[in-house]
């Protein structure tokens, strides 16, 4: 078990180690250049104190502790900057039994520059704090210090230092003098000392202030006492606190050992009731976490509070220099997310006690009321009510994908006979869609712009925070139509020349993911600097396509190349991709064939004015050299097999992994290392293997195996780790148990939870042995596991127990518990009889009912097994009007599963497959927007209906 585990973890930081790293950029200066650390290899380390993380290809930004220490993540660890950089000066590790320490104490948060970092021993290095600063009693004292005033006795000009060994070391004078000072002493020297106003001001006490013994998770907090207006008291004096990542005050407490709590926690604990349950923790009522009086805090489980993070403090996102609104995020820790800062310091900016966070002014929307009656025409006031940043909105204008056709089929040319010429073709461009909307009010010059993402075409995303970010096309219109509202749809995508392999995978994920994302960081700003919006279509007014075209060049937006055809065919669309493909700036994936005329939008559905032509091309392929077969255990105990190869680059794709479908696939061509293959990306998405020009000997599974009966898969034998925990895995996901990923069945496994049965007999107490469970989470697991066995759907039951294999599926076990509702209870002895029963029923073949009794054998050894599980009963029936529209239908779901909506097609009658044939009704699809699969592709060639999900909801009555 040891060396299994020592494995893993060599194989986990092998997988670190082998994503693209980004190495910091080359200092000019000789003296600053950047160190790699000697442990951490994924970071670096210059002598200025600041430290580069390959991994995200950035300076690391921390925080600061409440003792003072600025500390950074690296590898999910809290990190102290100091010790990592003295420990990068000195190409080792720190000493056992050393500390380190600032040569120069610094204040708080301050640098951790090498040459102020030295190696002491924990003796050495307390006699110096003590000898620096003797009435300071801690380093916390020395670090953080007290803010005081050194007004000069002759000219009266005031000095302010961040503590009292700050004002040692700058003018000189010893801390005894400074502290008869600051008690009122006679003057005798150049300098008189005070405290400064809001020091004093911390120290007093508020009108009516409460203050009791100060209670923690842990117990009673000697010598620290809480303020029913959320400030804790040491015995010394009135505390100040640092903030979490998160935006939450905290301070440094000694109880058994050194501790950070959280002022709010001990508030709560100080003030409140004891806490309801376990899972109860202190909610900031009104959502601002640095709120911490006893009023506004009560214990809420997290689902209360998530339900009240979302709810509290709207804040508005305001343009520093001219007021613009740019965003309203519907809670604080919203907008921390999104910005990349901390709710704390948002709330300081919107309360009024900063001037700026990350470049932004902030305002809560309790300001609005004032602003209305400060400025009453202010933008901002049009703004409430508006979604939030990166919020789900239905679309201006619908956006439905195009219709794809291929050649070979006639489907061009039936398309071409239903639309008249001349046509326009021009590049589908392989981006992220997008739809930009200028509004401005009758007889005003200045637009007010919006941006969308496609998403379902009727539903999409706000992106007009992104639109400030992007080229000042965007923003303004030099040349705009005379009217008020212009829509116009288009490409972000990232020219081929700009794009690294180091940035994404490919360039249309790099996109993806940066408008996508919450958190917009100063290095996915400068990602976002390389994207393009190139436009391709005005959606309003309506236009012909020569003329929008036209029309989007004299308003200086970066358009889609586009040239006339008289008419089209199979052969000029194939030369003319073929052409594209190697002239085009930016990653294409087809080419759109307009029929040029002016035409409405569609209501519903795609158009039928315009169709995207597509073809497997021979640049859509390269040759490489295969690198490794790489073998993974399903959960029927198949070895799948993975082709890696050395990285090529496809239409600005690096393409580096490919299915190698099967293990007779592998062994019949020849795949192994050095074997030469031409891979292409199959539909201009998958990775697939057309052919092997260099044929080896096969790598074939490196585990003891036996072939299937038809001599298709290699079988693994015994009981594989990766089989086992992906069964456990398949078993609480198909009931709908929440919490258990295959990662943390792995670690439970390594730790001696090998069996479903340890699962379902765990209790806290044995969770809590397991790595990386706290009582929270194992409460969690215990109670889902226990809520999801009892009472389980038989359906969900049968298909999650794994007894049936391949070929037995829900939909086939539904059917037969339909038909024969007392199977389960039935005597499998008398085979025969259920046999005749199972032969009858349509669809089944007498291997699927022999399955299909084997299954039934087992699963009543699997129940005995497991003596925990309750069998429930079926779902409820569905309705008679939905039972209608889903009669008959053989459906074929692909890119998601809905087990509710499957069950609901078999209980009418109809079916559900996993390929599609001549006897599909309908493909469902996730996003329509999403690249084209093989399942939809072959669908739209035989003519079968493609929706995607949402539609499909809507059109058969499902939530």
């Amino acid at each position: 078990m040891v060396k299994q585990q020592e494995l893993s973890q060599t194989k986990a930081k092998a997988a670190n180690l082998q994503r693209p790293l980004i190495p910091p950029p080359q200092e000019e200066a000789p003296s600053n250049q950047w160190k790699q650390h000697h442990v951490y290899l994924a970071h670096y380390g210059r002598p200025d104190g600041q430290i580069w993380s390959a991994k995200v290809g950035r300076v690391l930004e921390g925080y600061v502790d409440p003792d003072g220490y600025y500390r950074i993540t690296i590898d999910g660890k809290q990190v102290q900057r100091s010790r990592f950089n003295l420990a990068l000066s000195l190409g080792r590790a720190i000493r056992e039994g050393f500390d380190c320490d600032h040569i120069v104490p610094v204040s708080r948060g301050g640098g951790d520059a090498w040459s102020n970092l030295q190696e002491l021993t924990k003796e050495a290095h307390r006699r110096k704090t003590a000898a620096d600063n003797p009435d300071a009693g801690t380093k916390r004292g020395i670090t953080m210090g007290i803010c005081i005033i050194a007004r000069h006795t002759g000219n009266g000009v005031g000095l302010r230092f961040d503590s009292v060994k700050a004002v040692e070391r700058e003018l000189g004078i010893s801390h005894g003098v400074i502290d008869r000072s600051l008690k009122g002493a006679t003057i005798t020297g150049d300098y008189v000392f005070s405290y400064t106003p809001e020091h004093l001001a911390e120290q007093a006490d508020l009108p009516g202030e409460i203050w009791r013994e100060a209670v923690s998770r842990l117990g009673l907090l000697p010598n620290i006492k809480a303020s029913d207006r959320g400030r804790i008291q040491d015995s010394r004096r009135r505390r100040s606190y640092g903030c979490d990542k998160h935006g939450y005050k905290v301070f440094g407490a000694v109880i058994d050992k050194k501790r950070d709590l959280k002022v709010h926690d001990v508030i709560a604990r100080t003030f409140l009731e004891p806490p309801p349950s376990s899972e109860h923790t202190p909610d900031h009522i009104n959502g601002d976490p640095s709120d911490n009086r006893a009023e506004n805090l009560r214990w809420a489980t997290d689902t209360e509070q998530g339900r009240n993070q979302k709810s509290n403090r709207r804040v508005v996102q305001l343009d520093l220099i001219t007021g613009e609104q740019l965003a309203i995020f519907d809670s604080i820790a919203a907008a921390a997310e999104t910005v990349g800062i901390s709710a704390c310091t948002i709330t300081n900016v919107a309360g009024g006690r900063a001037l700026t966070a990350r470049g932004f002014a902030w305002r809560f929307d309790a300001a609005i009321e004032q602003l209305r009656a400060l400025a009453p025409r202010s933008e901002v006031l049009d703004a409430v009510g508006a979604p939030a940043m990166g919020a789900k909105v239905p679309l201006p204008f619908p956006m439905y994908s195009l219709d794809k056709v291929k050649p070979g089929n006639g489907a061009l040319a039936k398309w071409a006979g239903r639309n008249a010429g001349p046509f326009v073709l021009s590049d589908k461009l392989d981006g992220v869609s997008a739809l930009v909307v200028w509004r401005r009010n009758p007889g005003q010059k200045q637009w007010k712009v919006s941006m969308f993402s496609r998403g379902n075409g009727v539903e999409g995303t706000d992106l007009t925070h992104l639109s400030h970010l992007l080229p000042k096309k965007l923003r303004i219109l030099p040349k705009a139509p005379k009217a008020d509202l212009f829509a116009v749809r288009g490409e972000l995508i990232v020219p081929k020349a700009d794009f690294q392999p180091e940035l994404a995978s490919d360039a249309r994920s790099l996109v993806s993911g940066l408008v996508n994302r919450r958190n917009l960081d100063d290095a996915a700003m400068k990602k976002l600097a390389l994207v393009h919006f190139v436009a391709y279509e005005v959606v309003f007014p309506n236009l012909p396509k020569q003329d929008q075209l036209k029309l989007l060049t004299s308003c200086g937006l970066e358009i889609v190349p586009a040239r006339v055809e008289e008419a089209v065919s199979d052969s000029i669309l194939e030369a003319y991709y073929s052409q594209r493909l190697s002239l085009s700036k930016f990653a294409i994936d087809g080419i759109v064939v307009d029929s040029g005329s002016a035409h409405a939008l569609p209501t519903s559905g795609n158009p039928t004015y315009a169709v995207a032509f597509k073809k497997e091309l021979e640049q859509q392929g390269g040759d490489t050299t295969v690198l490794e077969v790489v073998w993974e255990a399903s959960k029927d105990s198949k070895l799948i097999p993975q082709v890696r190869y050395e990285p090529v680059n496809v239409g600005g794709v690096i393409l580096k992994v490919a299915t190698g479908i099967n293990a007779r696939f592998i062994e019949a061509q020849g795949i192994g290392p050095g074997a030469r293959i031409h891979v292409i990306r199959s539909g201009s998405v998958i990775p697939k293997i057309t052919r092997v020009i260099e044929a080896v000997a096969p790598q074939m599974p490196p585990v003891e195996f036996v072939w299937d009966a038809n001599r298709v898969h290699a079988i693994v034998l015994g009981d594989d780790e990766g089989v086992v925990c992906k069964r456990i895995v398949k078993f609480f996901v198909e009931l709908g148990i929440e919490n258990i990923k295959e990662n943390l069945v792995r670690r439970f496994y390594e730790n001696g939870m090998t069996t479903l049965a340890s699962y379902l007999e765990a209790d806290e107490a044995k969770l809590l042995t397991m790595p990386g469970v706290n009582l929270t989470l194992a409460s969690k697991l215990v109670n889902n596991i226990q809520a999801g066995i009892k009472g389980a759907d038989p359906v969900k039951l049968l298909t999650a127990s794994n007894c049936f294999g391949t070929g037995v599926g829900p939909v086939r076990l539904a059917a037969a518990l339909k038909a024969f509702p007392d199977l389960l209870e039935r005597d499998m002895g008398r085979r025969e009889e259920v046999l005749s029963d199972l032969r009858g029923l349509d669809g089944f073949s007498s291997i699927t009912a022999e399955r299909m009794v084997v299954g039934f054998i087992a699963f009543s050894a699997f129940m005995a097994e497991h003596p925990q599980i309750v069998l429930g009963v079926p779902d409820e029936e569905i309705e008679q009007e939905q039972e209608e529209g889903l009669l008959g239908m053989v459906a074929v779901f692909t890119g998601f599963r809905e087990p509710v909506w499957e069950k609901a097609i078999f209980a009418a009658g109809g079916r559900v497959t996993t390929s599609v044939s001549s006897q599909t009704t309908i493909v469902v699809v996730k996003d329509l927007e999403v690249k084209e699969s093989g399942k939809e592709s072959k669908a739209r060639s035989l003519g079968i209906r493609v929706v995607d999900a949402p539609t499909f909801a809507e059109e058969f009555g499902f939530e």
